[in-house]
């Protein structure tokens, strides 16, 4: 290791010792276009830290003032964003090896990327793009130790849809198998955790066109959640939804009827006529009706859900 970056770092853990510990976390990063709120508790376990808590963000701007000021990281043009050298970046990995806690600070790059990569991928499509060529790694090895292969498994689970709107549906598969393995393993094989990861592997079973297959764990998906959860939860008007999209995709039509028209009915009923899943529901429904030859059931619906997107 360089010498003067060893003084460096020496000299920043007797002067600022929090800031010292930054540069380890942001080494398990790639080299450019490093989130600030991922480095939010860097100095704590990310897994106990709540979303309501206080951040230290004011600490950790600090901190990056101080990196700063020795050249060790850079703010970049994107507001938020910070880069670092690639030879800061190995002699940090090199100073980790020899004196720090490597398996610490993977670990924290594990618990900040679980908590962060949106679930919702539909509206954080660009935060997905900015987060992935950090997780490469991270998503290519499953760690040992139990708490981290459950974050593991959260992350893979969320980063599966966002590789499915990339048409990368082989990668979302392989990592969703692993997710439901891990859950599976230490959760059981009804918890919800498992439960949805096994509704994501079967969607990227229907992408890729094996409907015999999602429509094998979209069954045991539903009535596992209507065994535990209940007829009226949430997840279990979920699973029923993506169970009569995978008949409609086989013209299945009076099964399609049978799960579709019970979730569009909860759908109004709680979220309302102009909720965007209210809305998607009744143009299947109005699918379903079509090719069943009920056209002016069909054209009413159709009529009736226009009026709520005007």
């Amino acid at each position: 290791m360089p010498g003067g970056t060893l003084l460096t770092f020496e000299q920043i853990k007797k002067e600022q010792p929090r800031a010292a510990d930054l540069p380890s976390l942001m080494s398990c990063f790639q080299a450019q276009n490093i989130p600030e709120y991922m480095l939010q508790h860097y100095n704590s376990d990310f897994s106990t830290v709540e979303e309501s808590d206080d951040d230290d963000s004011g600490d950790l701007e600090d901190n990056l003032d101080v990196l700063q000021g020795y050249s060790l990281v850079m703010m970049i043009a994107t507001l938020g964003f910070y880069e670092m050298h690639l030879l800061v970046i190995f002699c940090t990995q090199a100073w980790i090896r020899d004196f720090g806690s490597p398996e610490l600070w993977k670990r924290r790059f594990l618990q900040s990327a679980s908590q962060h990569f949106p679930s919702n991928v539909f509206k954080t499509r660009e935060q997905c793009k900015t987060l992935m060529p950090h997780l490469q790694t991270l998503l290519d090895r499953q760690p040992s130790e139990e708490s981290d292969r459950l974050e593991w498994s959260k992350l893979a689970t969320n980063v599966s849809q966002y590789l499915l709107k990339l048409g990368d549906y082989s990668r979302a598969e392989l990592i969703t198998k692993g997710a439901v393995s891990i859950r599976e393993k230490i959760l059981g094989r009804e918890h919800t955790s498992t439960l949805s990861s096994m509704a994501h592997l079967a969607l990227t079973y229907k992408v890729q066109g094996r409907l015999k297959e999602a429509e094998e764990l979209e069954v045991e998906v539903m009535e596992t959640r209507k065994s535990v959860l209940g007829e009226d939860h949430a997840d279990m008007y979920r699973s029923m939804a993506h169970l009569a999209a995978t008949y409609s995709s086989q013209e299945r039509w009076t099964e399609a009827e049978k799960l579709d028209v019970p979730v569009m009915k909860e759908s109004l009923r709680v979220l309302g006529e102009k909720h965007p899943e209210t809305l998607l529901v009744m143009s299947d429904v109005v699918l379903i009706y079509e090719n069943q030859g009920r056209l002016e059931e069909a054209a009413a619906l159709a009529e009736r859900r226009s009026i709520q997107t005007h």
